[in-house]
């Protein structure tokens, strides 16, 4: 005689389902942010080469185009403005002459949150400033010297893919540490350690989080 399945049955595999859920989504969320840090390093990549073969034929780099604070365009930004409130690569890139074939778009910003609809095709571009350009027409004046005055230099670099307000709200959350930072912070002689530095001196829990290991997988 057949016989269906129990409710303590079904139960048992409706929990499996859901653990396994639980396992895959956050990997497959995980796996798309990794792909588009990989498209946008690789955009990065080929705008840089495009960049530097427009300045090898022309003698200089191309001109930016700028999204103005009161729903303005500027393609080319035409430096009449002192606070433009975004500057992206112009089309003279492309056209007449294909340095890249296409005006490449961050992944992690989506055109409709563009504050003006105009704005939304220009809106997700890669930020771009052409600061010889903004130096001559915008400040004629030459920059201070500065380098009797300096005592270190260290260029921090990379990505951030974070919305408009998300990391304030991360902080708000509890989501991040944020501790005071002192002046020799910045110019450790081992940075790869400066996080371990800066909470063993924080003390209490802080301290023991310092000890984390780089894979938390192996504490």
């Amino acid at each position: 005689m057949n016989r269906g399945f129990t409710l303590i049955e079904l139960l048992i595999v409706v929990a499996i389902i859901a653990i396994l859920a639980a396992i895959a989504v956050p990997n497959f969320l995980e796996a798309q942010t990794r792909s588009k840090v990989s498209r946008c390093k690789a955009d990065m990549r080929s705008l840089a080469t495009g960049i530097e073969a427009y300045a090898v034929e022309y003698n200089f780099y191309p001109l930016n185009g700028s999204l103005d604070a009161g729903g303005g365009i500027q393609n080319p930004q035409q430096n009449q403005t002192l606070a433009p409130a975004h500057k992206f690569i112009n089309e003279k890139l492309t056209t007449p002459v294909a340095y890249v074939t296409q005006l490449f778009f961050d992944p992690f910003i989506l055109p409709e949150s563009a504050p003006y609809a105009d704005w939304r095709p220009y809106w997700s571009r890669y930020f771009y400033t052409n600061f010889d350009w903004f130096t001559k027409f915008t400040h004629p004046s030459p920059p201070p010297v500065v380098a009797a005055e300096l005592a270190g230099l260290r260029i921090f670099a990379g990505y951030a893919g974070w919305s408009g307000g998300q990391l304030e709200g991360e902080i708000r959350r509890g989501d991040w540490i944020v501790v005071d930072s002192e002046p020799r912070d910045p110019f450790t002689a081992a940075p790869e350690s400066l996080w371990e530095q800066v909470l063993r001196r924080q003390g209490g829990m802080l301290q023991l989080v310092a000890s984390y290991p780089d894979d938390p997988s192996m504490n």
